[in-house]
Formats: structure tokens, sequence, C-alpha cells
């Protein structure tokens, strides 16, 4: 796992397989950011799914700041603006309703 918040650097060790992987993340109690870790159903999803993940959500309504893994990953879509419009679509959630 590799994290690119600050200069970019690794955070675990090479794993064989995405299980092995996120059995480590979870062992070492590894930041998920928002100095939280994460479960290792979440890792999976993250690893198996979109392979990255915001380094934090915050409810503008709450001011509660969640790690990114903490949400839910679907699988990545396939082209530049199929993501553009995903990482659209996942910030227009994340703020509050303007009516």
């Amino acid at each position: 796992m590799w994290e690119n918040t600050s200069e970019g650097s690794p955070i675990s060790p090479v794993c064989k397989t995405h299980e092995k992987l996120a059995d480590w993340l979870v062992q070492n109690k590894a930041s998920a950011g928002a100095y939280q870790t994460a479960s290792r159903k979440k890792w999976l999803d993250m690893i198996k799914g979109p392979g990255s993940s915001l380094t934090g959500v915050m409810d503008t309504r709450t001011g509660i700041v969640r790690s990114g893994i903490s949400q839910d990953h679907k699988p990545e879509p396939r082209t530049a603006l199929e993501r553009a419009k995903e990482l659209r679509d996942r910030v227009k959630a994340l703020l509050p309703d303007r009516g």
C-alpha cells in the first residue's frame, strides 16, 4: 500500500494477495486517513475496487471527519470521463442540499 498525501511512501510491505495486504493493514492499524484505520472489508473493497481513496471526508453539517476508506467503493469506471463523473457525484453527495 502506498500513500501519496505527502511526498508518497509505502505504508505496508508487498503482499502476494489482496487478502494478505488487507490483513496486514488491519493487524498493523495502518492509517486509512483522518487518523483512522479501517476494517478488513473496507480495505478489501478499496483494494479490489478503485485501488485508491480520498484521504478523508468531512460532513459539513456535523464537522465529523471520516477516513476515505470508510466510504463505499465501487469498481473503477472504465474511462477518464466516467471517473470524473463518479468523483463529481461523490463530492456532490457530501455537500449539503442547497434546495
